[in-house]
């Protein structure tokens, strides 16, 4: 992956893929457009794959992590 290959989305930078690329690239710009809201896989700074929803009307972006780094809400011991 080329070091160029990033996206900030309300403030926060991502890694994306060269093989994905022109589709975020794409997304992005059609969300800020038709402000819609888009779903995009992306790379957060720690290497973990994320989705992020990029809503085009206000510029607000939401990060979810995929990876399962950790224990999942009910996995959590009590």
């Amino acid at each position: 992956m080329s070091e160029q290959n990033r996206v900030t989305l309300d403030g926060i930078e991502y890694r994306v893929s060269e093989e994905k690329l022109r589709e975020v690239a794409d997304a992005v710009a059609n969300a800020r457009s038709s402000e819609l809201v888009a779903e995009l896989a992306l790379t957060d700074a720690d290497g973990r794959e994320v989705t992020v929803r990029f809503d085009g009307r206000t510029g607000v972006a939401s990060g979810f992590d995929l990876g399962g780094g950790g224990p999942r809400p009910t996995e959590i011991s009590g």
